[in-house]
């Protein structure tokens, strides 16, 4: 299972966006957000957040059987 830095990365390269100018879409400073990542540290609301200004929607999808 991937964690939401990695997903969050994903799409930052998928959009060609890097993490200091996604540091000023989210209001906080490169040092914060970095941060952010090294420890893993988002809270549902930021991942969603942080998603939908890349273009894209978290999904939770029941498993099959």
């Amino acid at each position: 299972m991937e964690t939401a830095s990695v997903v969050i990365k994903k799409c930052l390269i998928e959009t060609n966006i890097n993490q200091a100018e996604l540091a000023k879409m989210i209001n906080k400073t490169p040092q914060s957000l970095n941060n952010k990542f090294s420890r893993n540290y988002f809270t549902y609301e930021e991942v969603t957040n942080i998603l939908d200004l890349l273009g894209y929607e978290l999904k939770v999808v029941k498993k099959q059987g």
